[in-house]
């Protein structure tokens, strides 16, 4: 009881609405559906706390244990009295959230935001100007963001989450001909989320300050804690372990990855690819399997031809000796033998009862 206390600290069970249940992080409130995604999610972002349960942990499967203590984790229990948040051009504020007072004076009562990648699916809205989608800077919100990333094979452990979140309110602005954006589309398409390595100065521009921030990715950080101080308390809220060295994370985020939050769409198509690729390998690696087993196969049977061809040569060999030493008799010498035989043959049956046979002797002399 000691350990499950303690397993409950850091993580818990959320019950669904279709009467199953979710894993919740006690640390940085991420939430996911399954055991494997909940552990993955501690191993990337809060080792250390798993670190310090799994040494108190006795026997030799340790992960066994832990991940029975995971499942076995008591229920969260549901929160009513928080503070309602507003937002305004992106940035999260203390008050009042839109449209709440109103709503509780009819009786009204607003359903918590699930955290499901389909209703943040719904929540995008795309900016006519730009044409990129906006998306208001909650902590729901920002969660379902990192819900989705995790989703993205290789989506580059804890700077490809952070990149994603940013890319929230900070992105690249490319200025380039048409020509040129669908050339960098189709690469795009064939290449999937890579990481990306630039030779020229990116054009980073805050958009929901409509503002340039220059070509250095040092400038990230002092823009957001200057603007939108709000957007980096849910990044710490996240993301505890990282909060001290937050400033690193995001320009080393920045400088490696593409800022782009990815859309529903895009995830899907990604593990398209990836489950594409993974099956060409699986298919790949079955037909090396079927070409080395029929080369082996090949292989013992042209062996059983040659052990075979070894005896034949073998009994033929003997068979010339055996000639050599017992040569073929003419017609008179196996006349002879066959005289010497039946007169032998006379002899054994001279004096008893034997006339026909007797007679059939002498008819062969």
């Amino acid at each position: 009881m000691e350990m499950q206390d303690k397993v409950n600290k850091v993580v818990r069970r959320k019950k669904q609405d279709d009467e199953g249940f979710s894993y919740v992080c006690q640390v940085c409130d991420f939430d996911c559906v399954g055991r494997k995604g909940i552990m993955k999610h501690f191993n990337e972002g809060h080792s250390e706390e798993l670190d310090k349960i799994k040494s108190e942990l006795k026997g030799e499967d340790v992960d066994a244990q832990l991940t029975k203590l995971v499942m076995n984790s008591a229920f969260v229990e549901e929160k009513s009295n928080g503070v309602p948040e507003k937002h305004k051009n992106g940035v999260v504020e203390k008050g009042k959230e839109p449209g709440k007072a109103e709503a509780k004076a009819k009786g009204a009562v607003k359903p918590k935001l699930a955290m499901t990648i389909d209703r943040l699916d719904a929540m995008e809205k795309v900016q006519e100007d730009t044409g990129r989608k906006d998306y208001p800077v909650t902590l729901d919100v920002m969660k379902m963001i990192d819900a989705r990333t995790t989703r993205i094979p290789n989506y580059g452990s804890l700077q490809g989450r952070i990149a994603r979140l940013v890319a929230v309110v900070v992105g690249k602005k490319e200025i380039v001909e048409i020509e040129e954006e669908e050339e960098e589309e189709e690469k795009k398409e064939k290449e999937g989320e890579k990481m990306e390595e630039e030779d020229e100065e990116p054009n980073l521009y805050c958009f929901k300050c409509n503002e340039g921030l220059g070509s250095s990715y040092s400038v990230i950080m002092p823009h957001l804690e200057e603007k939108h101080e709000d957007f980096l308390n849910v990044l710490y809220t996240m993301f505890p372990p990282a909060k001290k060295r937050m400033g690193q994370f995001i320009e080393k985020a920045a400088a490696k990855f593409k800022l782009e939050v990815p859309s529903l769409k895009d995830v899907e198509k990604l593990i398209k690819i990836d489950e594409d690729e993974k099956q060409k390998q699986r298919d790949a690696l079955l037909l090396k399997r079927k070409q080395e087993l029929a080369a082996e196969r090949a292989k013992q049977e042209e062996e059983r031809k040659e052990k075979m061809r070894k005896l034949e040569e073998e009994r033929k060999k003997k068979q010339e000796e055996w000639n050599k030493k017992n040569p073929p008799l003419t017609e008179n010498q196996r006349r002879m033998k066959e005289r010497d035989r039946v007169k032998a043959e006379l002899k054994k049956i001279k004096g008893q009862h034997g006339g026909m046979r007797r007679q059939r002797l002498e008819k062969r002399l």
